[in-house]
């Protein structure tokens, strides 16, 4: 689970990828070409938009399903019917241990965490049409944002953060954590309504006000 959190490789795997598709599409002429034979800005805002969000999905998808299979294969793998379950059998099964309701909510707040993170790189794709300088924005965005969800370690501390931070429901991987046994860190994962509905909604907000705004800008910009 904690190689789905954004600051890491598969988060910053995605936006240098769309940043490359997107401004590739501004310097090939494909964008200028599109204006010119009748397509509304909007249009193109959206296509380009859906193609990067779809291209992140694929990817997060893919990579859940082998990080999961894998893991279960090396590590162990059991479901826990409660919370307490899980908490009371940890010290012995050594093994991942999640409730089932864990196994649907997690994938659901990783899908609106990177179409968050699609959204910004698009935005910023669009409106800077430099590589470099869209990395540069998104990357130290994303790795601030997975920093400062992480600093906190329970529901109560993630409060103060859930409701602006569109990456915290990602960043928070275990809660609680438990006591250090040897040299392992044994963790059990619960995902509480408090953590679960601003994980959803958070992203998906601020994603619907990127794509905007971004909009907005687009249809004012003289594409040469």
């Amino acid at each position: 689970i904690e190689s789905f959190n954004p600051g890491t490789g598969l988060g910053l795997l995605i936006p240098i990828n769309l940043a490359i598709f997107t401004i590739g599409e501004f310097n090939n002429g494909t964008i200028r070409n599109k204006i010119i034979v009748g397509h509304r800005r909007s249009e193109i805002y959206f296509s380009i938009l859906l193609s990067g969000i779809v291209f992140a999905l694929i990817l997060v998808i893919a990579y859940e399903i082998v990080s999961v299979g894998l893991g279960s294969i090396i590590g162990g793998f059991k479901i826990a019917k409660t919370v307490e379950e899980g908490t009371s059998n940890l010290f012995t099964d050594h093994k991942a241990l999640f409730t089932a309701e864990y196994l649907w909510k997690f994938p659901l707040m990783a899908v609106c965490g990177y179409i968050f993170i699609a959204s910004f790189t698009i935005f910023f794709s669009m409106i800077i049409k430099s590589v470099g300088g869209t990395l540069s924005i998104t990357i130290i965005a994303i790795v601030f944002l997975s920093l400062f969800g992480g600093i906190a370690t329970s529901a109560e501390e993630l409060a103060n953060v859930k409701y602006f931070n569109p990456l915290s429901g990602l960043s928070i991987n275990f809660l609680p954590t438990l006591p250090i046994i040897g040299n392992l860190i044994f963790n059990y994962t619960a995902i509480t309504p408090e953590i679960f509905l601003p994980g959803l909604l958070v992203p998906l907000a601020w994603s619907l006000v990127l794509t905007i705004l971004g909009i907005a800008i687009f249809k004012k910009e003289d594409i040469k």
